[in-house]
């Protein structure tokens, strides 16, 4: 399955009530198994950029920066997962290859669609987020991991990472205004 458009799953997910059209997205760059976009919400006048990739199962990965600062991480399952019903907030556990990593009170979901989902905002002024950056930048695959660790409940390669990263930055910054020109 391709990766999905930012725009739609910006609709979707993360703005429910924005009409897709209020979105313009621009994709930066596909490398590998990652896509780069610029989204600008027009209703809003701002801005966010994504890295992205989907693996065989169309489970997406998404690594996600805001214009008004902070970052965010936001999977989204196409496939089936048994005992995952309705809304709750609980920790969600990810290994990138073996560092484990805890996303305390990560928002899990079950969108209208029927697809499932998992949403993590890195906090604030702690170097959390540019850890889990680095580990992504350098591993070769991450698992989202059952709340015990014994199974993976789905599975993304990493091939690209690194390049799509460094995009995802190269957008953060221009969106925050630390650089001449913050639209695309």
């Amino acid at each position: 399955m391709k990766l999905k458009a930012w725009a739609s799953v910006m609709a979707l997910v993360v703005l429910p009530h924005v009409a897709s059209g209020d979105i313009d997205s621009t994709v930066l760059m596909k490398h590998k198994d990652w896509e780069v976009t610029h989204d600008y919400l027009s209703s809003t006048d701002s801005s966010a950029c994504s890295a992205d990739t989907t693996n065989g199962s169309g489970d997406l990965f998404s690594l996600i920066t805001w214009e008004r600062g902070g970052a965010s991480l936001m999977i989204m399952m196409a496939s089936d997962f048994e005992g995952w019903d309705g809304t709750f907030s609980a920790d969600a556990i990810l290994h990138i290859d073996y560092e484990r990593w805890t996303l305390n009170d990560a928002s899990f979901g079950v969108h209208r669609t029927g697809q499932r989902t998992i949403w993590f905002d890195f906090p604030d002024n702690t170097d959390k987020v540019g850890d889990f950056l680095e580990d992504l930048w350098r591993g070769s695959k991450v698992a989202l991991k059952t709340p015990k660790e014994k199974t993976s409940i789905s599975l993304w390669s990493l091939k690209g990472s690194a390049a799509a990263l460094g995009k995802l930055s190269e957008c953060t910054t221009r969106i925050r205004g630390n650089s001449s020109t913050t639209r695309y």
